[in-house]
């Protein structure tokens, strides 16, 4: 009988289960490669078109954040005390 791993934490994703021996996974994953690379030669599957001339990508930013409510006071953050010298 082969030996159990303890038990995982509430809420610990499981893991997923090891492969049959019989499986050679970079083998499918060569196989699915070449499948693909074949499909973009013969033209079933085209790759994206280029981007046309004086397109420029627009970096994603995230929105500035909302304004404080009427009456907001910000707290300035200070640094934590140190800890106390060790006796």
């Amino acid at each position: 009988m082969t030996e159990q791993p303890p038990p995982l934490p509430p809420g610990f994703p499981i893991p997923p289960p090891p492969p049959p021996p019989d499986i050679d996974l970079d083998y499918e994953n060569e196989a699915i490669e070449e499948v693909i690379s074949e499909k973009i030669q013969n033209g079933i599957e085209t790759p994206p078109p280029p981007p046309p001339p004086g397109f420029e990508p627009v970096e994603e930013s995230a929105p500035p954040p909302p304004p404080p409510p009427p009456g907001f006071e910000p707290v300035e953050e200070s640094a934590p005390p140190p800890p106390p010298p060790p006796p």
